[in-house]
């Protein structure tokens, strides 16, 4: 009986010795340290309320998270410091950075089956493809977020994804599927009891509505929503509801209707902050105003909306407004400013086809590099399991020693001893393999990235080279030989009338002339293709002192023969974006340049003495062209320093190591 009750002891004692140890596995934290989560739950909560508000704060909250104990070994607290970087990215517009942070959470919340964290990684994925305009992958994150928040069963998430998906569907001009989802997302709004959702969601159906042109559906679902919006008195929406109305009602021919639904709009926006709704719906009410015949009200609201899209950068707007006006103008029969308008809207359009031609590029680059990193990322799960199997081994053996310690002690804590030892190096090696394999990962990224910018950098500029010398060669020498006939055409004309009509013409083709010539040199300059970078500077430079009345001066003590085609066009283009920066935004009276070189390294300073600007709102502003000197000088290995204060002008410091390697050193780029 003794015997029996003494195994029943033992049994229990190492059933509640493997209890705590699944416990500890389930968490991932030790006995007795739950409040390590609280707070890590605690710390991330207010992060992530901050962000949007407060950023340095939040970032002071996410380093935080860092100096938690066991943070370097507990997967919970890697995964809440992942999404908070990630979310930090994305808050900043930095849809790549945000991208490779959730991936990376969702494949560790995945390896330990927390579908809260893996639901927000493929939602808030799913909304930086959108942002990327891949539509198509930002559909197959958003279904997958779906798919976890119908097992969860929470009405309110379930009804807030389908209509992402539904609006998704909208932008790949899918309307059927579109008010399949949308639908499916009301019945859920309504269990919920969730107006505002609602009110989305009717909106958005009848904009799918509009999309497949059946017109009374879509003003069906509009009222709707205004009901709801009136009832719950949610102005953004409310002002949403009208102004789609208006819309419709234009659409239809209804302008007196239009008019009237527009101008509730605009009365309710002018009191929200969104200075942009506010010109959104004054360009609706300036065409239903021109279509009436009201024109110069009409014009008085596109010129406003005009405006305001071309000062804060806002290219698509710009480009609705200019050809919005055009028409105006053309309908009121001033054919000169209708063309004036149109050529303005074809040339920003075609700026605007090619910016979003290279974002397309730069999307599917990231596409392809996170479906890199999640290959990656998955296959790492096989170390993780590894790390899981070693640890039930490790439990095994220390109950199997347990029940042989009363004949073995001393043995069973030397084996321990060697046994843990032999754990914890295998441990550190495997870390150290999979450390190496994550930066050789990076290291081959980084690279193959590089190439394909050096690559598309390479063929930009034989680009232009080859348009600057059609330009000059073909067609500047074409309307050099006009320019002559037209002469001796004048010279042998009498009449006085007709001599008139030719000088006209023949000076509108030097006019001409002198612009290709302008065009071709500032694609490639000649001097820099045929004498190199000092003299194409020096060309380059006089030309902007004649035209701006800004006088730049070039010091320079470098050998350009340690240069190679690549690093001057670089250089070349670089200083090309500052000295554009000074024109166009510095109102400097004077510039200096200033070109030194010694064995290793060249040091470019450009400085001028204008207006200079806010460095802490930089990396907002649109049109200063720093990002381009950023990329260049990433290109060429370069340190770039900027330093800017208003009313101080603004002084840019870049060191280039001469012999920098990269992988255009071979192609002639100057040469064609």
């Amino acid at each position: 009986m003794k015997n029996v009750i003494g195994i029943f002891v033992l049994a229990t004692g190492i059933a509640l010795f493997y209890a705590g140890c699944s416990k500890k596995e389930q968490t991932g934290i030790p006995s007795g340290a739950m409040n390590i989560k609280e707070a890590a739950d605690s710390l991330y909560s207010d992060a992530f309320d901050l962000m949007a508000t407060n950023y340095d704060s939040a970032q002071s909250i996410i380093q935080s998270l860092q100096l938690l104990p066991g943070f370097d070994t507990d997967t919970a607290l890697i995964i809440r410091h992942t999404s908070l970087l990630a979310y930090s990215a994305m808050v900043r517009s930095l849809y790549d950075s945000a991208i490779f942070g959730y991936t990376r959470s969702y494949i560790l919340s995945k390896a330990i089956n927390d579908t809260s964290f893996m639901d927000a990684a493929l939602n808030n994925t799913g909304i930086g493809f959108k942002n990327l305009g891949l539509y198509e992958d930002a559909l197959d994150y958003y279904l997958a977020s779906l798919k976890i928040k119908l097992a969860r069963k929470n009405p309110r998430l379930i009804g807030l994804t389908l209509n992402n998906v539904g609006n998704l569907f909208i932008q790949l001009k899918k309307s059927d599927e579109a008010i399949k989802y949308l639908t499916e997302g009301l019945s859920y709004a309504r269990e919920s009891e969730f107006f505002h959702l609602e009110s989305t969601l009717l909106n958005n159906l009848a904009n799918a509505h509009v999309l497949q042109e059946s017109y009374d559906s879509a003003l069906y679902f509009y009222n709707q929503a205004l009901d709801i919006n009136k009832k719950i008195d949610y102005q953004v929406e409310l002002s949403r509801n009208y102004h789609n109305i208006g819309n419709l009602y234009h659409r239809l021919g209804r302008h007196k209707e239009g008019h009237d639904q527009l101008k509730k709009a605009l009365e309710i926006r002018l009191a929200l902050p969104s200075v942009y709704d506010q010109l959104e719906t004054k360009g609706a009410l300036g065409k239903v105003l021109a279509d009436q015949g009201n024109f110069q009200q009409g014009l008085s609201f596109l010129m406003e909306k005009n405006q305001f899209s071309k000062d804060h950068h806002i290219p698509h707007l710009h480009l609705e407004s200019l050809l919005e006006l055009s028409n105006v103008y053309e309908a009121m029969g001033d054919f000169m400013k209708s063309l004036e308008h149109r050529k303005n809207y074809d040339r920003i359009k075609d700026t605007l086809h090619n910016e979003q031609l290279n974002d397309k590029i730069k999307a599917l680059e990231i596409k392809f590099e996170t479906d890199q990193l999640k290959d990656a990322l998955e296959q790492s799960e096989y170390v993780i399991r590894l790390q899981k199997a070693g640890l039930e081994r490790e439990h095994f053996i220390a109950t199997l020693w347990m029940l042989l310690s009363i004949l073995m002690a001393a043995f069973i804590v030397l084996l321990v001893y060697a046994y843990r030892k032999k754990v914890q190096s295998e441990r550190l090696i495997a870390e150290k393999t999979r450390e190496n394999l994550e930066t050789r990962l990076l290291l081959l990224e980084q690279k193959h990235k590089m190439q394909d910018i050096h690559s598309l950098v390479n063929a930009q500029e034989q680009e232009r080279v080859r348009i600057a010398r059609d330009l000059h060669d073909g067609l500047g020498r074409l309307m050099s030989s006009i320019l002559l006939s037209v002469g001796h055409l004048r010279q042998e004309t009498k009449e006085n009338n007709v001599t008139e009509e030719i000088k006209w013409v023949e000076q509108n083709l030097q006019q001409v002339s002198h612009e290709i010539r302008a065009v071709s040199h500032n694609l490639m300059p000649p001097s820099l293709l045929k004498f190199g970078l000092l003299q194409g500077l020096e060309e380059y430079l006089s030309q902007i002192e004649k035209k701006t009345k800004i006088s730049i001066s070039l010091d320079h003590d470098f050998d350009e023969s340690s240069l190679n085609d690549f690093q001057k066009v670089m250089i070349f283009r670089m200083i090309q974006e500052m000295t554009g920066n000074i024109v166009k935004h510095s109102n400097a009276k004077d510039a200096y340049i200033q070109i030194l070189s010694d064995t290793h390294d060249l040091y470019l300073t450009v400085e001028d003495s204008g207006v200079g600007f806010d460095q802490q709102n930089a990396s907002n502003a649109k049109g200063i062209g720093l990002s381009n000197i950023r990329s260049r000088a990433h290109l060429l290995g370069a340190k770039m320093q900027l330093h800017s204060e208003k009313g101080k002008g603004t002084t840019y410091h870049i060191q280039i190591p001469v012999h920098y390697v990269n992988h255009t050193h071979e192609e002639n780029i100057i040469g064609g």
